[in-house]
């Protein structure tokens, strides 16, 4: 148990600290030390007051969320992005000193502070209760715009697209995790018709080190939901233990033209000014890391034997913008991310665009370099293919060793 106040030797002290209640419990000192270091000054022993650093911590929480409702209603000649700023730090300065008061590690407990098991990990009791106690964070959303040129044209690139989506789910599908198709149907709603799947993704062993240290049994599940209505596709990543708090919404248009148009979303001026717009070239290596990189997988290297596209060199792009016998087209995406859990909030972020930017890198690299297998398909064939891939995925799921993308402990 740590104590709010130190001696008081000056009255400034003594009006900066003692005069500061955080409790109305006026017990005494901690044993009845009458010379402890931690006692105030005679004058103001009443004051003396044992805190629960845990119960300090969760006030100053709920304090912040209360702020931020109250931020939300951002002056007309502030942009959302500068409110979201500004209101970040004064949140830092009042959990910081409270964490510094948080009870030292105790050893018996495996050095966390938090009650462990045999195999020194928190059970899943305990991480549902330190999820709950820390999920406080900013109502915001984050956006990033991502461009993908290609040299295929828009309609090449539909085929291409799911025939890649359906080899890359079994790729990344085994030994109890990866992909499970629950919908795959035609739908139309508000004059818009496309093709309409659900699935869910199993990441167990996919996800940081940091995330599952929080996340309970059974929550490091995905569900995925999307809308194709090409050229426009829409998905939504949503997690049912986090409800409204986490979100993952992509939006695609894919255009005839070499990534040259602004805002093609529509997004109102003043949200557009915050998007950080990211170029993806397919062939540069140095995008790639070692861990992913396959040669056969590198447009630098692979030339199509049935389309005579490829190798891609360093000025590809401007000799594809001179070439009339090549089709090029670009993929732009918006990608928006909702994250609401204090102390991982920022962080969980960070790492979502930094994976989307490494799921788009690699899946076009891919979706390229296997051009000669999907190229001369059609729509039906596809339908067909995709059938066949959500059967194996059931049976890959079940047996095998886990395959495919993992995030490591980033």
């Amino acid at each position: 148990m740590n104590c709010l106040m130190a001696p008081c030797n000056t009255d400034q002290e003594h009006a900066q600290g003692c005069s500061e209640k955080l409790s109305t419990n006026n017990s005494g000192p901690p044993n009845g030390d009458k010379n402890s270091g931690n006692r105030p000054c005679n004058k103001h022993e009443a004051s003396f007051v044992p805190i629960d650093p845990q119960a300090i911590l969760l006030q100053a929480q709920v304090a912040s969320r209360n702020l931020c409702r109250a931020s939300a209603r951002t002056p007309v000649n502030q942009s959302p992005g500068a409110a979201r700023r500004s209101h970040t730090p004064l949140f830092t300065h009042v959990a910081g000193p409270l964490r510094a008061r948080l009870p030292a590690k105790r050893k018996s407990e495996g050095g966390s502070g938090v009650v462990r098991g045999r195999t020194g990990r928190a059970g899943a009791g305990e991480r549902a209760e330190m999820a709950s106690k820390v999920r406080v964070g900013e109502d915001e959303e984050e956006e990033r715009g991502c461009r993908v040129v290609l040299p295929c044209s828009v309609e090449e690139y539909q085929v291409g697209q799911l025939f890649s989506v359906a080899e890359a789910s079994k790729n990344n599908t085994g030994g109890g995790e990866g992909i499970e198709v629950l919908k795959n149907e035609p739908y139309e709603r508000e004059g818009e018709r496309g093709q309409y799947t659900h699935k869910i993704y199993h990441l167990q062993s996919k996800v940081p080190g940091f995330i599952k240290m929080f996340a309970p049994e059974g929550s490091l599940v995905v569900h995925e939901r999307a809308w194709n209505a090409y050229p426009y596709c829409r998905t939504v990543i949503t997690n049912e233990y986090m409800k409204d708090d986490f979100f993952i919404k992509i939006e695609t248009w894919h255009k005839p033209d070499l990534g040259d148009q602004d805002n093609v979303h529509g997004l109102d001026v003043e949200t557009w000014k915050d998007v950080e717009v990211v170029h993806i070239d397919i062939a540069d290596r140095t995008h790639v890391s070692d861990q992913d990189y396959k040669p056969d997988e590198d447009p630098a290297i692979f030339k199509s034997m049935k389309t005579d596209r490829g190798p891609l060199g360093p000025d590809w792009k401007r000799e594809l913008a001179n070439n009339e016998d090549c089709p090029h087209m670009c993929a732009y995406k918006l990608v928006t991310v909702k994250f609401r859990w204090w102390g991982l909030q920022g962080r969980v972020e960070k790492f979502i665009q930094k994976q989307e930017r490494r799921l788009f890198t690699n899946f076009h690299r891919q979706l390229f370099c296997w051009l000669d297998k999907w190229v001369d398909l059609s729509m039906a064939d596809i339908r067909r293919m995709e059938e066949e891939t959500q059967r194996e995925l059931d049976e890959m799921r079940q047996k095998g060793s886990v395959r495919g993308m993992t995030a490591g402990d980033e």
